[in-house]
C-alpha cells in the first residue's frame, strides 16, 4: 500500500531525538492518493510540528474557492504536462527566524507532479531545475538548519544528484 526508502542517515540523526520539527514545502500540505497529508500523520506519531509554518503552507496551498489562482495553476498542469507547477513560495525572513527559534531540525517535502499513468516532463523529475522558488527554498533551509530531512513523494524516479551539493 505504501513504501519508503531511507537513502542516507548521516550521523544517526534519525529517529528524531528532539520531537520538534519544521516542515517546509508546498508539497507537505498536498494530500497523497489516500487523501492524507504529512503534517497530521507526523503529529499522530508524537512529532511536534511548527504550527506557524504548517499554517502558512496549509493556507497557501488550499484548493478552496478562495484560492482561484492555485486551482488554475494546477488545472494548467493537466493540460500542459510539460509545464512545472509554480506554487512554491518563499518563506518570509520573520517566519524563517521563528522556525529557527522553534527547532534546529527541518524537513523538506518534494513531490513529482506526475503519478503512475500520467505523463510528466523531464523538469518535473528534476527538483532543482523545475522551479527556481523550490531551489531557493531548499538552499535557504539547508543554510539555516543544522539538521535537514528530505522526503521525496513520487511514483516516478527523480534526479537527486543535487543532494551531494548539500553534504
Amino acid at each position: 500500500e505504501e513504501g519508503i526508502v531511507l537513502l542516507q542517515n548521516r550521523d544517526g540523526f534519525l529517529p528524531l531525538a528532539d520531537k520538534k520539527l519544521n516542515v517546509f514545502g508546498d508539497d507537505a500540505s498536498a494530500p497523497d492518493v489516500f487523501s492524507r497529508t504529512l503534517v497530521p500523520s507526523l503529529s499522530a506519531k508524537g512529532i511536534d510540528i511548527n504550527k506557524e509554518l504548517a499554517s502558512f503552507y496549509a493556507e497557501a496551498s488550499s484548493d478552496s474557492p478562495a484560492k482561484p489562482a492555485n486551482i488554475l495553476s494546477r488545472i494548467s498542469t493537466w493540460f500542459f504536462p510539460g509545464k512545472t507547477e509554480n506554487t512554491w513560495r518563499a518563506v518570509s525572513s520573520s517566519l524563517m527566524r521563528q522556525a529557527k527559534e522553534y527547532s534546529s531540525q527541518a524537513l523538506i517535502v518534494l513531490s513529482a507532479e506526475a503519478a503512475n499513468g500520467k505523463d510528466c516532463s523531464l523538469s518535473q523529475l528534476q527538483p532543482m531545475k523545475g522551479s527556481s522558488e523550490r531551489a531557493k527554498l531548499i538552499d535557504d533551509v539547508c543554510k539555516e538548519f543544522a539538521h535537514v530531512i528530505l522526503v521525496i513523494r513520487s511514483a516516478n524516479p527523480m534526479e537527486l544528484g543535487f543532494i551531494a551539493d548539500f553534504n
